[in-house]
């Protein structure tokens, strides 16, 4: 402590200003009384001994400044500002404190609505393929909702799996192609010459039997075949077809009609083993030749 007289220095009081008057001694040398209200020479202001943060009236606050041991509300300022240059001007004020188990339900929507999850599950805006319903996007809403995920993330989760449905749903499409074309190609090998009038009568089965438009009839055809197969559903309306009674049935009497390959040669085989028609055919009838002929071009339709 600076001091600029000797009594100042003995007695721990100030000093007079400079040029003020000395109080004036008492009679019989005895020091002045000093005025009401003014503590005895030596005793500190009132406050003067308690550090800054005593006059906080939050406790908490209190006990941290205590603890932080600030010496002085400039220090507090500073690290206020220091904290906040560390994580970001722009981003104090938006921290998030978790809830934990005793935390209030208002505290946990707070908490929710801060990370970006709507307030209700109609508040998520979910893609929806084009030409598809909504149902499945309606109802993932609710299930986002129930576990607290951010529209965003739900927007973008629901985005990857319709990337996925489609890419899974291209896959068998091109799939099923490939194994309807291998049927269909094997069943024009099986049918032969009877391809073409096989699939007539197939036709002609749709046309009675499956109702509506052209395009309604194609869809159900479609869905049969899906289920079905190609040459499953090919098969059963040809054989829907020769039940209708407007051609001969496939494979039967001789001249009748067009037959698959397998039909053409049990006919060849009934034929050689029939005498009259062997006979007849030995010796030169020109209709058996003619007959025999078509049978071995029915049964051979890659030659």
């Amino acid at each position: 402590m600076t001091t600029t007289s000797a009594a100042s220095a003995l007695s721990g009081a100030p000093a007079a200003p400079a040029g003020a008057p000395a109080a004036a001694p008492a009679a019989g040398g005895a020091p002045a009384t000093p005025p009401a209200g003014t503590p005895p020479a030596g005793t500190p202001p009132a406050g003067a001994g308690d550090a800054w943060y005593t006059g906080i009236q939050n406790q908490e606050v209190r006990t941290w400044a205590e603890a932080k041991g600030f010496k002085d509300p400039l220090a507090v300022a500073e690290s206020a500002y220091n904290l906040e240059k560390l994580i970001g001007f722009d981003k104090a004020g938006k921290t998030l404190v978790i809830p934990d188990e005793n935390s209030s339900p208002e505290t946990r929507q707070a908490f929710l609505q801060k990370l970006g999850v709507p307030e209700k599950a109609d508040g998520y805006k979910l893609p929806v393929p084009e030409g598809q319903s909504d149902a499945f996007a309606k109802e993932a809403a609710n299930w986002f909702h129930e576990q607290g995920i951010p529209a965003k993330a739900a927007e973008g989760l629901t985005q990857k799996f319709n990337e996925y449905a489609a890419a899974q749903q291209a896959q068998q499409m091109q799939a099923f192609a490939q194994k309807s074309e291998q049927e269909f190609t094997g069943l024009k090998s099986e049918w032969g010459a009877a391809f073409d009038q096989n699939i007539e009568l197939g036709k002609r089965a749709a046309m009675q039997f499956i109702p509506g438009t052209a395009e309604e009839r194609a869809a159900t055809l479609q869905a049969l075949e899906q289920s079905l197969g190609t040459g499953k559903l090919l098969k059963l309306m040809a054989n829907i077809g020769q039940g209708l009674g407007e051609h001969k049935v496939v494979g039967g009497e001789a001249g009748s009609g067009l037959m698959t390959p397998a039909q053409a040669n049990q006919r060849i085989a009934e034929l050689k083993s029939n005498k009259d028609w062997s006979s007849a055919y030995l010796a030169g009838d020109k209709s058996k030749a003619k007959e025999l002929q078509d049978l071995i071009a029915m049964a051979n339709p890659q030659v």
